[in-house]
């Protein structure tokens, strides 16, 4: 069974499709049941429409929206280069790399786009206050991904969002 598709104008801005965004690119469900739209050029018009709401979502995390990631050209290397997970491939230089790809996609986003990237501001100083703190966390540990592991985890872990609360 297909994904249902639909049509949301983009000058109709919802919580649904802001909540959408933040783990879809707007085209390929996430879950099987989640609603998409027909094209990445409606999902494109739709991420203008709740760019603002899906950054500033209660259920977003540490990560940028997956809209973000996809429309706008936000970078999220460094938080996907866990040191759990690449522990081989954990070095200086590869870390150094995608903190620097992330915050220059973050500034280039600020710079191609200030009428989009003001209401976000906040938003955005948080995303890269966060890749500070993570890039400090790797280097204070001299970039040691068994050492990194709890303390980078438990930064991230504070980002969770609260359910319930």
């Amino acid at each position: 069974m297909s994904p249902r598709r639909r049509r949301t104008p983009k000058h109709r801005p919802s919580a649904e499709v802001a909540a959408m965004f933040l783990h879809s690119d707007g085209v390929a469900p996430l879950w099987d049941h989640d609603p998409v739209f027909d094209s990445p050029f409606l999902a494109r018009a739709a991420w203008q429409g709740v760019r603002t709401l899906s950054w500033q979502h209660e259920f977003r995390d540490a990560h940028p929206p997956t809209g973000a990631v996809v429309y706008d050209g936000i970078g999220e290397e460094l938080l996907r280069f866990h040191p759990i997970g690449y522990p081989s491939e954990w070095s200086p230089e590869a870390v150094r790399e995608r903190y620097e790809r992330d915050l220059a996609s973050v500034e280039a986003f600020r710079l191609e786009h200030p009428r989009e990237a003001l209401p976000i501001r906040d938003e955005l100083d948080d995303y890269t206050a966060d890749l500070r703190a993570l890039f400090a966390i790797a280097a204070e540990l001299e970039f040691d991904a068994a050492r990194a592991r709890w303390p980078w985890g438990e930064y991230l872990m504070r980002r969770q969002p609260k359910v319930g609360a």
